[in-house]
């Protein structure tokens, strides 16, 4: 039957509290990395958003403009 020394038990304890830090550390930077991506896609959706407003309102313009174009154009043929 084998025997454990100190420094046998000192290794086997030491790759069973590397193992699971290594998972641990293994896990915080992935969980990082994926605050960092979540932070990226919601500065691209803030972006994409602010260009939908953006994009509205300069529908909003062109209607506007269209209909004043439609009014000229028949004060312009009615007179």
């Amino acid at each position: 039957m084998p025997v454990l020394t100190a420094s046998s038990s000192a290794a086997i304890l030491g790759s069973l509290v590397a193992v699971p830090s290594a998972v641990y550390m293994k896990a915080i930077n992935d969980s990082n990395s994926n605050k960092q991506y979540d932070m990226l896609i919601q500065r691209q959706c803030n972006k994409i958003s602010e260009e939908l407003k953006l994009s509205k309102e300069l529908d909003q313009q062109i209607q506007q403009e269209s209909l004043r174009i439609k009014d000229l154009t028949e004060k312009l043929y009615n007179v």
